[in-house]
Formats: C-alpha cells, structure tokens, sequence
C-alpha cells in the first residue's frame, strides 16, 4: 500500500507528534495523538479498517506518516483510468470480455480496498473494507461486472473527497501543535551567536531572535524591539508592538527587528511546549456522543452481516425465489450497512470544533467539555486577574482632619514608599511626584508603617495597625489604608483594582445566549467586590471568601445547573475542579491549567461566548448528522432488502450519506468568521 503523503512529513519536529511517545517520529505505540484516535486501531474502528481517519495515520487524523495510505496523484490516476475502462467495456460485444475490462478497472481502482478487506476477512473483521469488498466480489461471481466496478469507483471518489475535508479539519489543530520550535540561537560569552536545540537552553542564557524567528523559549527582551505576530498563542489577529523589558512567549513570531532575550523559562515549561501538552490530551477524553457511537458501531456491524446473509439464505430455501436474486439484495444491503458515516462524522465534528475554537484563542480538551460547554447555563467567575486586570489603583482618598485630600495621599505615599506591597505601590504611583524619604520608617509585617516625616510620626496601615495603637475607626468608611498620627485618625485610602475592558461585554454576551445566572467569587473585602460587580453586570456577589469557602459556594451553584468556573490563580485549582467545566485564563498558574477542561490562551473572557457558540453549533451539526445517516440507512436497508432499492440507491446510502455528513461537519470552521 502507498506510503502516506504529508508535507513537511520529513521534517518533522518533536512536538509534532504529541502523542506519548512520538518522540522517535514513528507511531508504533498504542497512545493516543492529538487527533484522539489510537495508532494502532481508532477506538470504535474494526482491525483493517481503511476510512479516512485511519487511512490517514495508522489510526489517527493527524496526517503524520504512520505507513498507511491516503489518496494521491497516482491513485487519482487509476481512478480515471477505471472508468474509461467501465466506459469502453459497453461496447465490447462478449460478455466475458466486458467482464474482464470490468475487472481491470475495479482492481485499478481499488486494489487497496481489496486487500484490506481480504486482510479484515483473514482476521474474521467485519469492517467496511470487508463489507465492500464482499459486495465486489459476489457481484462479479453472479456477472454484474458493472454493479461491482461502479461500487469500487464511486467509493474510491467518495473517499477522496473525504480525504480532503478531514485534511481541511485538522489544520487548525496542526497549527497550534506546530508552534513549537525546535532551535534557538544562543549567544556565547564571546557574544558569538551560536544555533543550538531548544532544550538544550538553560534558564539566564541570553538569545537571538531574529526577523522572521519563532521565539524558541518564553523569554525577556534585553535590547532591541519590533512587531510580534502572537496569533498562534493568543489567537490576536493585530501584531504587538514589543520593547525592552516586555515579555515573549514561545511560539509567537518576531515579524521585524533583531531582539536579544534572557530567557526566563526550561524549554518544557515554555508556553509553546504547554500548550503542544495540552492539544495532546485535547481529544483524547471523548463525551457521551462518541461513546455511544462506538459502542452502537461494535454491535450493529455484525448485526447487519448477519441480516445480510439471512438475506441471501432464508428466502430461497422457502421457495420465495431465486438465490441470486436474493443474493444481489443481500449486496444491496450489505453495501447501504457501512456505518463509516457515523464512525468518521461524529469524531470529526468535535475535532472541528476544538479547531475553530483554537483559532479564537481558547483550547478545550477533550470532545466531553465540547458537549458540556454547549449545556452550560451558571457560570462563575474569580475577581483578580480573571474580571480585573489585578493592577491596583487608588478609588477614593477622604480625610477625616484639617488636612485636605491631597496632603493625606501625600503623607500616605511617603510612609508607603518603604514598602514593596501593591497597594503602597498603587499610592506612590497616583502622587507621580518624586517623594522624600521618610526621617525614619518600620514596616509592621502584615499591617502597615511607622513612618516619621518631619518631627511627626504617622501611622499608615491596614485597620489592625490602628487598632493596635487604639485609635478609634468609629466614623470611618471601610478602606485599605488609614492614614493618623499618634493621636488621631487623619484620612484614609479606598484602593480599587481596575475591571478588564473585555469583561462587560463578555457578560452580556453570556445572558444573550441564555446564562441563567452568573457569579463572582471573591477574597476581597464586600464594599470593593460589590462595586466591581456592579460595574460589569454580575448578578450575585460572593465576597471574604477562604479558597476552601469558594468551593462550598461553586457547589450550591451547581445545584441549579450545568455549572462553568473561570480562574487564573492557584488557589483557584480546587474549584476549577469543582465544577462541571473549569477556565483558565491564560497560561499562568501550572495548577489552574492543569486543573482546567479549557484554557484562554488569549486571556481574552469573549472567547468564552465564541467558544460556547461553537459548540453549540457543533453538537447540532452532530445530532443532525446522526439523524440523517440513521434514517436513510434505514430506508434503504429495508427497501434494499425488499427489492425496491439498486445498488446505486446503496452507494449513496455508504459514500454519498458518509460524503454529505462530513461535509456538514466542516461547515463548524465557518464559526470564527461568522464571529467577525
């Protein structure tokens, strides 16, 4: 059989093939690749089996050369071939001539079918290689030399064009697979620049990345700047503008500008290789529609052989007719049995789903959320860094002495300036002003600073730092800072962090397509998380919340329905769990993403809507499918068997049903630009 053609099949990187241990470039093991399918045999698919998802890997869909066979130039070749021969053998005037024509054709056109079915049929495997292959066979043995040829090269045909849309399908999931480098360009210590392999970098070492480079390695430019094309991690159509200082993450591309970069992270803890890791187990868990197809699979293919030969038995040992004309109902029904439309539609579904969803940004992983998702009707979300950006800024200042406003933010700065705490840093940088230092200063752990500032000393800190020194907060509003002196409470600070541009529009799009409630969780403070849900539209508020109090509340959510958490943090890896579906945001927390059944690569909550449309989209594409294929296998198996169907009306049933729900599979792709 010819080997598999794949481009770049050579070439081939290590992450190429994610799959366990598709390191040494050759699938020989039984785990799964990024397509999902085993490489030895696809779950659901009989020993022998030749339909496009294991014709084109050994198993598998993900197009990488498992020494199978897919279609190519010379069988598109044969295939014409075989039917100028069909066509030629009507004007033959004997029989047994035309026959032997027809034999040409059907073998040129389908000698690999042939021998597949002749292997399945040594290995008593009741495939669709072996289904047809006994229809062709039995068709010559009763002398319908062109029912059995015209079998094979409609087949044939069918096959190519479903070769084409699975390849079609996997692109997106190869592009993001494909992200990984597999050099960088070290510079030594004589500053020389020297090609290297990736892994082999260490954490400090200082790079070259050149126009036109992927970024090999999550890294920080030293020098240098220039436009980066992030869309394959974050899937941001607009290249970033990048300087020194900013931050790289490997698999983006420098599009101009030489940059030099200490790298930051190990070739395996790089973004690139995560999310390589994370499309490797992207189809490998599959949902409830997947399962029962392959258990519906196992069981109707030897129930329709069985039928099939009582058909061709029965009614002639009862004296109802003819054996070959019983016979030729038999291959009818034999033919329209093929179950290759369910087995290759349903799996290529979710696999185009979690294709286009990619695109947008987002990684699902595993055909099992695709349909969770698509059910989703609570959805939650964490405070920092997942609503808010987790930059803090100061909200109100008030005082509560003779002193005004500005003097309390003033004084506060300059007692803060000690200190490394985000919220000293978000005072000093409201004041913008460069702040004398403080005559002398102790940072209290965990409360505040005692800070003396010309002769007087002030005390600036959380409520407990006051309570300490048993200053009275009566009369105060609830802040993070409070600013007094010895005696007296002078003003206090409200520091607020600042809602994420995308987050209210992500929210109403959610109630837009039917979100029945949604939900922050939040460590912070009442007064403060109020506010920022008031701001962006969230129904309910949960706020002071322990990260073992934010599970107890993700639970009673749950109650009222499919539940969806959103996260970014560590703390938020038990309650990722928790619920039905988990979010991360981003590629930070390992535990978060880890932990998570989707990540937002691009950081971005409207790819939360898009990705719900997807799936929404695709698990009606699956149940129409499913649909279709039952019914017109039904109508023609029953006719067929009847006398009522031709052999044309059975190949539709087989390569026109398969043909048609592929097809209708693809048109999930279409999602992201209907999105624009």
């Amino acid at each position: 059989m010819k080997e598999a053609r794949h481009k770049g099949a050579s070439q081939h990187q290590e992450a190429s093939c994610v799959g366990g241990s598709c390191h040494d470039h050759h699938h020989h093991h039984e785990e799964a690749c990024h397509c999902g399918h085993e490489h030895s045999r696809p779950e659901g698919h009989p020993p022998g089996c030749d339909c496009p998802l294991c014709r084109e890997g050994g198993g598998c869909a993900c197009g990488h050369d498992h020494g199978s066979h897919e279609t190519g130039k010379k069988d598109l070749i044969f295939l014409g071939i075989a039917a100028v021969l069909v066509a030629v053998s009507f004007f033959l005037p004997y029989w047994w001539l035309r026959l032997i024509v027809q034999a040409a054709a059907t073998i040129l056109a389908g000698y690999d079918l042939l021998i597949a079915g002749a292997k399945g049929l040594m290995r008593l495997s009741l495939d669709e290689m072996t289904l047809m292959s006994i229809a062709v066979v039995a068709a010559f043995a009763i002398g319908e030399g062109f029912e059995g040829a015209m079998v094979t090269i409609l087949f044939k045909i069918g096959e190519f064009f479903e070769d084409k849309a699975v390849q079609n399908s996997r692109k997106r999931i190869d592009a993001l697979v494909n992200i990984v480098p597999e050099n960088a360009n070290l510079i030594l210590s004589d500053g020389s620049v020297k090609e290297t392999a990736a892994k082999g970098v260490a954490v400090g070492d200082t790079i070259l990345i050149r126009p036109g480079d992927r970024v090999p390695l999550d890294c920080v430019i030293l020098e240098g700047g220039g436009d980066i094309d992030t869309s394959a991690v974050t899937g941001e159509s607009v290249p970033v503008r990048s300087e020194a200082d900013d931050t790289l993450l490997s698999g983006m591309i420098n599009l101009n500008g030489a940059l030099k970069c200490r790298v930051e992270k190990s070739y395996e803890n790089s973004t690139a290789n995560k999310i390589a890791e994370l499309v490797k187990d992207a189809t490998r868990e599959k949902g409830s529609t997947e399962r029962f197809i392959t258990k519906f699979s196992r069981i109707y293919t030897p129930v329709v052989v069985g039928l099939a030969v009582l058909i061709a038995v029965l009614p002639p040992l009862i004296g109802l007719g003819e054996f070959v004309t019983w016979l030729h109902r038999s291959l009818i029904f034999l033919v329209a049995s093929c179950p290759c439309a369910l087995v290759i539609s349903v799996p290529l579904t979710f696999y185009s789903v979690i294709g286009t969803v990619s695109k947008m940004g987002a990684l699902i992983k595993g055909s099992k959320h695709v349909e969770i998702l698509s059910r989703a009707k609570n959805f939650v979300f964490d405070k920092t860094g997942t609503l808010t950006t987790g930059k803090l800024k100061v909200s109100a200042v008030g005082t509560l002495s003779d002193l005004d406003e500005q003097t309390v933010l003033r004084l506060a700065a300059i007692c803060e300036s000690v200190s490394a705490h985000p919220i000293a840093k978000a005072v000093i940088e409201k004041v913008g002003d460069p702040l004398p230092a403080p005559d002398e200063a102790e940072e209290i752990a965990g409360k505040g600073v005692r800070a003396v500032i010309d002769g007087t000393t002030y005390y600036c800190g959380s409520y407990k730092l006051l309570n300490d020194r048993g200053i009275s907060l009566k009369n105060a509003p609830a802040a993070n800072l409070y600013l007094s002196d010895e005696s007296a409470l002078l003003g206090y600070i409200q520091i607020g962090d600042t809602a994420k541009p995308e987050a209210k529009p992500a929210l109403s799009e959610l109630k837009a397509l039917g979100a029945q409630k949604t939900v922050m969780l939040t460590g912070d403070r009442k007064e403060q998380a109020e506010a920022t849900a008031k701001a962006l539209g969230v129904d309910e508020v949960r706020s002071d919340l322990l990260p073992q109090q934010k599970v107890e509340n993700l639970l009673t959510v749950k109650q009222s329905g499919v539940t969806v958490f959103v996260g970014d943090g560590i703390n938020d890896g038990p309650v990722l769990a928790a619920a039905d579906l988990g979010i991360a945001m981003g590629m930070g927390s390992d535990l978060a993403t880890q932990t998570a059944d989707m990540v937002l690569l691009s950081n971005n909550l409207r790819g939360i809507p898009a990705a719900i449309r997807a799936c929404r989209k695709g698990m009606r594409i699956t149940r129409g499918n499913i649909v279709f294929i039952l019914i017109v296998k039904a109508l023609v198996l029953v006719l067929g068997a009847l006398g009522y169907a031709p052999m044309a009306a059975a190949i539709f049933a087989d390569v026109g049903v398969t043909l048609i729900a592929v097809l209708n599979s693809l048109r999930i792709l279409r999602v992201q630009k209907e999105q624009k």
